[in-house]
């Protein structure tokens, strides 16, 4: 009986570390992949990140680690930084573009396109931008709301 115990605990820990290097290993393909790409873009519309209001204007981009991004902008000192997810995949590397739902006259950056691989940087969806979607969706008698899709092109810098 303890001979047969012993050998589950020894069974259930060595998958543990398993799962354990393999997930390292993954975060750690992941981060060198992306902790390079800085972005610089002029919003021109206020927008939410999460539940943060940031204002209309010019956004440095900063990729932390493979899961967060921080976003900054200077002018009005403001800044925030959001968890972010593997989203939307391309074939071919798209150029660099934020992707925002809006809802009337609320926009919501919803994903990022960093110009240097086929995934995008997807965003959690918001508390705000669900109450504005079902806002939305009262306006037109409807459920639920379908967002316009408003991207952003980031220009190249010289």
């Amino acid at each position: 009986m303890l001979t047969a115990r012993r050998s589950l605990i020894l069974s259930i820990v060595a998958m543990g570390l398993l799962v354990l290097a393999i997930a390292a290993a993954v975060a750690n393909g992941a981060t060198a992949q992306h902790l390079s790409t800085t972005l610089r873009v002029k919003i021109p519309f206020a927008f939410n990140v999460g539940r943060t209001e940031m204002p209309a204007g010019q956004y440095l981009t900063v990729r932390e680690t493979s899961a967060i991004i921080r976003l900054s902008n200077r002018e009005k000192s403001k800044s925030v930084s959001t968890i972010v997810s593997g989203g939307e995949t391309r074939r071919s590397i798209p150029s660099a573009r934020f992707v925002f739902h809006r809802y009337g006259d609320k926009y919501f950056l919803v994903k990022i396109w960093d110009g240097s691989s086929e995934v995008a940087a997807q965003l959690p969806r918001s508390r705000a931008e669900r109450d504005a979607a079902r806002q939305q969706g009262d306006k037109i008698a409807s459920a639920t709301a379908e967002p316009q899709i408003v991207t952003v092109v980031v220009e190249p810098t010289s």
